[in-house]
């Protein structure tokens, strides 16, 4: 289970992440390394993400101010065996929501031409390439890249919603990864079985149709931001009904109404398929906002299970809810 926590460039485990990230860019980076190497002291690092798998550190970064409305993302780094998970998504999404809640508007960071998994990390998040900014000008081998934080921006309510295809199947995994990372008490996959899976609906994004969909949220800036999802029965007896699923918000855009209209949607077009009659749902009993929505949209409950998940430390009670059509 991967959880990740807040600290400053003091902490021990940063300390130790860091020597390792030194020791894999000495080789990288080659004669080059004394030059970059001035540019990463940590003494001054106020704001640190460390991310741990159940009770091990597995990956770090930071964000250092670089001028009064501008976070310079540094230090990101993940352990080698534990890369691919996923898990520098998570931190780098950390560090931009931090600096949101600190009201900066814009991340910036560099990282070296010799470090392509690092370069399409950033450019998976919607990092755009600038100019070489401050110490990093005119170096050949530095790439930089900037990020503007909508999350602070009044436009941000301004959301649309669509049907996901298979255009979107990136951003859906990145979003996915995000909500089995950040609250993992939430759903019943952990993100490492999500990943082994290589992410299993997104074939229904390939192939979707009336009875197997996923709505999705985004924001102004092409940001997809929320997703919720339908699964129709296949067996001849129950294929009139089906699961909604995946209902997730990402944290910055909590409070609008987004979940709401996401399974509103959801459960229109679930309907308008004339051989589905009833939608069903299971939904932990610690997750109120999610049981409050489904309420106030006419779900009700027909049931609970108690120990229906369990971790190495809790267990947890599901609801099971329901909505017939012409409810």
């Amino acid at each position: 289970m991967i959880h990740c926590i807040r600290t400053n460039s003091a902490d021990e485990e940063f300390i130790k992440l860091v020597r390792g990230l030194d020791e894999e860019l000495k080789i990288r980076d080659g004669d080059d390394h004394s030059f970059y190497a001035q540019f990463n002291k940590t003494d001054m690092i106020k704001y640190v993400i460390l991310a741990y798998e159940n009770e091990s550190p597995v990956g770090c970064g930071a964000i250092k101010e670089y001028t009064s409305d501008t976070m310079e993302v540094k230090r990101m780094f993940v352990l080698p065996e534990k890369r691919k998970k996923g898990i520098a998504t998570l931190i780098l999404k950390q560090l931009e929501l931090w600096a949101s809640d600190l009201k900066y508007g814009k991340c910036i960071l560099e990282t070296g031409k010799k470090q392509p998994e690092a370069i399409e990390l950033y450019k998976r998040n919607h990092y755009t390439v600038i100019p070489n900014y401050g110490q990093y000008e005119n170096v050949e081998d530095s790439i930089c890249f900037e990020k503007i934080l909508e999350y602070n921006r009044t436009s941000r309510d301004t959301i649309y919603y669509k049907l996901l295809d298979e255009h979107d199947i990136e951003n859906y995994a990145l979003l996915r990864t995000e909500c089995l990372g950040q609250f993992p008490d939430n759903f019943g996959t952990l993100l490492h079985e999500e990943i082994e899976r290589d992410y299993p609906f997104t074939a229904t994004l390939q192939n979707s149709d009336d009875s197997n969909f996923m709505w999705g949220a985004f924001s102004e800036q092409n940001e997809l931001i929320g997703i919720c999802g339908f699964r129709a029965e296949q067996r001849k007896k129950t294929n009139h009904r089906g699961d909604l699923v995946q209902l997730y918000v990402t944290p910055a855009y909590k409070g609008m109404g987004i979940g709401k209209q996401l399974v509103y949607q959801t459960i229109r077009k679930a309907f308008e398929n004339q051989h589905i009659e009833q939608i069903i749902l299971g939904v932990l009993e610690h997750n109120s906002n999610a049981i409050r929505i489904y309420k106030e949209l006419g779900f009700r409950e027909y049931g609970k299970l108690e120990n229906y998940f369990k971790t190495e430390q809790n267990s947890f009670t599901q609801c099971f809810m329901y909505l017939n059509k012409g409810r």
